[in-house]
């Protein structure tokens, strides 16, 4: 989110003569409970497709939106959204059942601040808020305006300041990497909180360029910046500009990250948010097109896909070098919900996120509501690749990336984030949540469909004797432990050697599996594991080369 107030923002606001229409709103939030005990009252959609608006809770300036799971004594799980607010900290909503949220608790700040992003450590019953200046004389948290603050959520209905960490220069977002360490935004910090109540900043974070070993050290660029579920030594960067416009991380080493790669892109306008596919095969860039100003031009920024493991470009792409294949852009063509008519409002992509194991991604999209589109492919109709330049007078290209399922418009929307739970459970599949800067939080429902979800298949070795090992798992899922990889058991692999038939094997309770190769004279060979997947994941295989 380009910041009101700042150097870029106002360059890129003095043309159109006015700020944000939510900047109004802030003050109303102040010394006032965040959300409604009451729910909202029935809202009809002026647009949907596929979706449908359950209920809400009205609350103003509603920004970020997390989720945390417990397990409960009896064993049973309880799932809580954690929902950010521009100007009063955050409130805690009992969804257990989605369709009758329930506000739980809340972190009420004193002062009024910018942003309040949150980050939710469900070990260590933490929730980390962003903030990066203020739009009133009080800055929050004690007179800290730019930092981030560590929250005690032990007691849910009663969260509990543990303390504030200043002087980072302005923490428009902050990211978990680990149990010990939180990045910081704008500019990136790197902060040990391995004692919340007493963080440490240890600096801000510069890694050494691949393609220039000897030159200057290069900083983390990041707007946002998002692990990889899969790859907990991977993260990716947005960088709210084109110098570079996104990066690839190493955080094995979280204390001293590397750059793997950084990309410049001029078709971006403020990269925003760069997520990985469920099967880290390639990296989404959003565009906050016009930092979500008011009148930008529908359908406005887009996501940009680039290909980070050679699976859509012939091997050619790996994470040191992304290729862009395409880019998506919500079909807008009608009325917002702030009331715009036609091809123009508060128009531009925000925050989104993959339903987990699958290549479905929601995404807010400010007065044009909320977006549901299967990234998995190329689009259907084969949209001539024609992007914008970047500069408000110019025409959004075609999709040419991407099949969109479904959305809904609001009446008043100015949606700021549109997220799945990614909970493991089929019924949150079904349900996406809204959280925005004018109707506050909405529970919306999802009828469209649900592709298939990816699963991986992985040869850990081929032994001399001839004996080949791998594992078949689902991919890595949110629960309340954490990031894990759950075994696919009792199925059924398929080896090939060569192209020709070398039997079949079954995973074991964890996934794992083994076979023995025919006797094979010296030479190369090409050895193949494929599963046919079932009516749930879908089919995969994996190619590896045997030089006896």
């Amino acid at each position: 989110m380009c910041r009101p107030g700042s150097d870029d923002h106002a360059a890129r606001t003095a043309a159109k003569g006015h700020f944000m229409r939510w900047w109004t709103l802030i003050p109303a939030a102040v010394g006032v409970l965040l959300v409604s005990l009451t729910p909202a009252a029935s809202a009809v959609p002026v647009d949907a497709k596929n979706m449908g608006w359950v209920t809400g809770l009205p609350q103003a300036a509603a920004s970020d939106i997390e989720f945390l799971e417990r397990e409960e004594e009896d064993g049973s799980l309880s799932r809580y959204a954690i929902v950010g607010n521009i100007g009063h900290g955050f409130q805690i909503i009992d969804i257990t059942d989605p369709v009758s949220p329930q506000p739980v608790g809340a972190f009420l700040d004193p002062g009024v601040h910018y942003q309040g992003d949150v980050q939710v450590n469900p070990r260590r019953d933490l929730v980390v808020v962003a903030t990066d200046g203020a739009p009133a004389a009080t800055l929050g948290y004690g007179g800290v305006g730019n930092g981030i603050a560590f929250v005690d959520i032990s007691d849910l209905s009663s969260p509990t300041l543990l303390s504030v960490l200043g002087g980072l220069g302005g923490s428009h977002n902050s990211t978990i990497i680990d149990d010990r360490y939180v990045y910081t935004a704008l500019p990136t910090h790197i902060v040990d909180y391995s004692d919340p109540e007493n963080p440490v900043d240890l600096g801000v974070a510069a890694m050494t360029d691949p393609a220039n070993p000897d030159g200057p050290t290069v900083p983390i660029c990041g707007h946002d910046i998002t692990l990889d579920p899969n790859r907990p030594d991977r993260a990716y960067s947005a960088c709210s500009s084109n110098s570079p416009s996104w990066q690839v991380i190493d955080v094995s080493d979280p204390a001293r990250p590397k750059l793997v790669s950084q990309i410049r892109d001029s078709k971006l306008s403020i990269p925003h948010q760069a997520d990985p596919a469920p099967d880290s095969s390639f990296v989404v860039v959003t565009d906050e097109r016009g930092g979500g100003v008011s009148h930008n031009r529908c359908p406005g920024g887009g996501a940009h896909i680039y290909d980070i493991s050679g699976t859509y470009t012939d091997g050619e792409a790996s994470e040191a070098n992304p290729i862009k294949i395409g880019i998506w852009f919500a079909p807008f063509t009608g009325t917002s919900g702030s009331g715009d008519a036609g091809e123009w409002g508060n128009c531009t992509m925000h925050n989104m996120t993959f339903q987990a194991e699958r290549f479905l991604l929601s995404a807010g999209w400010y007065s044009a509501g909320a977006w549901v589109t299967d990234l998995q492919a190329a689009t259907a109709d084969g949209g001539e690749y024609q992007e914008y330049s970047g500069t408000d007078s110019a025409v959004p290209g075609t999709t040419t990336w991407g099949n969109t399922q479904g959305n809904i418009i609001l009446a008043g929307d100015e949606v700021w984030s549109t997220k799945w739970t990614r909970f493991d459970d089929p019924v949150f599949d079904r349900y996406a949540f809204n959280s925005g800067l004018t109707r506050g939080f909405d529970v919306l429902s999802y009828d469209g469909t649900l592709p298939r979800k990816v699963a991986r298949l992985a040869i850990t070795d081929i032994a001399p004797d001839g004996v080949l090992s791998g594992k078949l798992d689902r991919f890595a899922v949110w629960t309340y432990e954490g990031w894990v990889n759950k075994p696919l058991a009792g199925e059924t692999v398929t080896v090939t050697v060569d192209g020709a038939d070398a039997g079949t094997t079954e995973t074991a309770d964890d996934g794992t599996f083994s076979a023995s190769l025919p006797d094979l004279e010296q030479g190369s060979y090409t050895v193949t594991v494929a599963w046919a997947g079932n009516d749930e994941y879908q089919p995969n295989s994996v190619t590896q080369t045997l030089t006896r």
